[in-house]
């Protein structure tokens, strides 16, 4: 998949994520929304690697998965699967 795509995809989804962030009052849990807050003002990682196209998506997964593990921690806390 040429990068334009996947920039393109990745920005698409990344607007998703502030939307939701956005409206996270009426959906979801102050923790689960500072977890969204935190993801969408993370380091600019393009200056970090700059031409090194690999080591930035990888950052930019690192702190996907870093993001998607606390709204599970989250969800669960909401939901009452586990006490924390």
């Amino acid at each position: 998949m040429p990068r334009k795509d996947i920039e393109r995809d990745w920005g698409q989804k990344f607007r998703e994520v502030v939307k939701a962030a956005n409206m996270g009052a009426f959906y979801i849990s102050e923790d689960a929304e500072d977890a969204l807050r935190d993801y969408i003002n993370r380091p600019d990682i393009a200056n970090e690697y700059p031409g090194a196209v690999l080591d930035e998506f990888g950052q930019s997964y690192d702190y996907a998965k870093e993001c998607l593990n606390k709204l599970v921690i989250c969800a669960k806390k909401d939901l009452r699967v586990v006490k924390y």
